[in-house]
């Protein structure tokens, strides 16, 4: 980075309950303006679900193109990338990867910014966050009671009940459950 680089510069970005749904990124905003003198200046989305998009537009009807980010619903990207309410980023990954270093991004969350149109796989918004949700299975109590790896939420509900009450953390007492 060049100090004072992008003195000037300023961006609007739409967040949404941003103490909480993204804490660090006002504090990221002020280092930036620190080491470059460019500025992120926040407004807080009354809906999260339609503000994005009204503002964005829509294919017919020019949105009111206030922010040049959002903070929206993944379940937003198809509509706004098939409306073409969004840029194609393909180009300026390939441009920034020596430092934005693409392929260190978890292949999942790259491909929740992709939109497939015409036989073509365009990124047309970079994740900030995602949220995965992994069951954990202790594959040693499992194979101490001779229990098979469940496959459907009922088999894991059985297991949930097999285990409630059981000393499942060795101190001698039978008070564990089944999910923590």
């Amino acid at each position: 980075f060049v100090p004072g680089q992008y003195e000037g510069i300023k961006v609007n970005y739409l967040s949404f309950v941003t103490e909480t749904s993204s804490p660090s990124m006002p504090v990221r905003a002020a280092e930036l303006e620190a080491c470059t003198g460019g500025q992120i200046f926040f407004a807080e989305a009354e809906n999260v679900w339609e503000d994005p998009l009204a503002d964005l537009g829509s294919g017919e009807v020019k949105g009111f193109e206030l922010y040049d980010g959002y903070f929206m619903s993944y379940s937003h990207f198809p509509e706004a990338s098939s409306k073409g309410l969004a840029e194609t980023l393909n180009e300026r990954i390939r441009e920034a990867n020596d430092r934005l270093l693409w392929e260190d991004v978890l292949p999942k969350v790259k491909t929740m910014g992709e939109y497939r149109k015409d036989g073509q796989t365009n990124i047309d918004f970079l994740m900030y966050d995602g949220d995965f949700f992994v069951p954990i299975i202790r594959l040693d109590l499992l194979e101490k009671y001779n229990k098979p790896l469940p496959n459907t939420w009922e088999e894991v509900v059985e297991l949930a009940v097999f285990f409630h009450g059981r000393d499942l953390n060795d101190d001698g007492n039978e008070d564990d459950f089944g999910f923590w």
